[in-house]
């Protein structure tokens, strides 16, 4: 009896050996396993997040570097760090301000080949049109029609160039003069500086800036009032910056207006197409346009208005003199296409 139980003893202790075997086994095998699904989701993870994004930007890179400028390089979700996404919007804003110059240099060259059709013939006329108002003694009609030649010569001519603040306002006076002859002296023209207007005159801006701007406080805010009315242009300077101010005593507008028409100008690079009734028409939204393509996105237009008072348009430049005009003027014979 006690020797078949020490057999079934030693048995039991074999089995239990051999089963504490098969678990340690086990417990490798699985520690095995958990290391190489480890191993694995690691490496998987390596290939789906570093190497395959690094090869596509690569590879984009490797084509806009040989001049395909391809829209994966900026629609990709892949950044390395928050500072490559800041470089690749940026990089996507000055291409299309880069276009956006391109374009508008393009239209320019095109209105001043379509109003050039024969200024000689349209300068002729009208001087001999007012050759003959002075004969007949109507000195009125004779200015008028000078300032209306004079108008048109500074129009057609160099539409993509800089102006200095004093041709600009004298276009303005001329733009004026002929305006005072449509309504009878009914409006009064205000000029403005806190300083000298000989060296503020000096200063550049965008060619054909204010003109418009004065032609869009007569439209929209005197003539519809149907009595007299003034346009004032204040002039003033900083440190860094020239300011503008086009004001009228009109008919002002909304609140709702308002904020539509400055969401127009903070939202539209190109101005966009105006939709029939929208206060300042095109001639707002082509201003701000051009001056933030010459001079910069922080610089441009933001109007004031109080309904029933009247409208103020503030146009911020930067100070440009002489010496910054090549840095900012873009070459009649630029070639767009060329590297660089």
């Amino acid at each position: 009896m006690a020797a078949g139980t020490e057999f079934a003893l030693f048995e039991v202790a074999v089995i239990s050996g051999w089963f504490h075997g098969i678990r340690a086994e086990m417990r490798l095998q699985l520690v095995a396993l958990i290391w190489l699904v480890s191993l694995a989701a690691y490496l998987r993870f390596l290939f789906l997040y570093l190497y395959r994004p690094f090869r596509t930007l690569d590879a984009i890179e490797e084509d806009f570097a040989n001049g395909l400028v391809a829209d994966e390089i900026f629609s990709s979700y892949y950044a390395y760090s928050l500072a490559s996404q800041n470089a690749v919007r940026r990089m996507k804003s000055m291409l299309n301000q880069r276009e956006m110059m391109k374009l508008s240099v393009r239209q320019s060259s095109y209105l001043a080949l379509q109003n050039q059709i024969n200024p000689h013939f349209l300068y002729n006329t009208l001087d001999a049109i007012r050759g003959d108002a002075l004969a007949a003694g109507q000195e009125r009609i004779a200015d008028t029609i000078e300032a209306l030649s004079t108008f048109f010569a500074y129009t057609i001519s160099n539409i993509d160039q800089l102006a200095t603040l004093n041709e600009e306002l004298d276009h303005v006076r001329d733009y004026f003069c002929i305006q005072e002859y449509r309504f009878e002296e009914r409006l009064t023209l205000k000029i403005e500086t806190q300083g000298s207007l000989i060296e503020l005159g000096a200063f550049y801006l965008p060619r054909v800036t204010l003109q418009p701007l004065v032609e869009n406080a007569i439209y929209h805010g005197l003539e519809s009032r149907g009595k007299c009315g003034t346009v004032t242009i204040s002039i003033e300077e900083t440190a860094e910056h020239l300011i503008i101010h086009v004001m009228d005593d009109g008919v002002g507008m909304d609140e709702r207006t308002l904020n539509r028409l400055n969401e127009r100008l903070n939202n539209s690079f190109m101005g966009g197409q105006p939709q029939e009734g929208q206060h300042g028409g095109i001639a707002l939204p082509n201003v701000n346009s051009r001056i933030r393509l010459l001079c910069g996105e922080d610089y441009g237009l933001r109007v004031y208005s109080v309904e029933g008072h009247g409208t103020d348009v503030r146009v911020l430049f930067p100070k440009m003199t002489r010496d910054d005009i090549d840095e900012t003027r873009i070459p009649e014979n630029y070639e767009w296409d060329q590297e660089g």
